[in-house]
């Protein structure tokens, strides 16, 4: 009868222990939850910051590129225009 007590309080025990370490690891999985959540927002925040940086770094790469190719067009004309009046002369 002694083991059955000793076996039942071990039982007991070990329910208990049991309910605890459940309850750890609920916790440590609702941290991670918590945990997951921010470095998702992160991640959103930063690839968000990347994508605004990327549309005007090509606004700014656009904008140089027309006017180079003004300045291109420009200056053809300009030396076209030099060379008929060396031509002329």
């Amino acid at each position: 009868m002694v083991f059955g007590i000793r076996k039942q309080i071990q039982a007991q025990y070990g329910m208990e222990e049991l309910r605890r370490k459940k309850k750890e690891l609920e916790e440590k999985k609702l941290r991670l939850e918590n945990r997951e959540v921010e470095l998702r927002n992160k991640i959103d925040a930063i690839e968000k910051k990347n994508k605004e940086k990327r549309k005007i770094d090509e606004e700014r790469r656009k904008a140089e590129d027309e006017f180079l190719k003004y300045q291109e067009n420009h200056l053809s004309q300009m030396l076209n225009t030099l060379q008929e009046g060396s031509v002329s002369k």
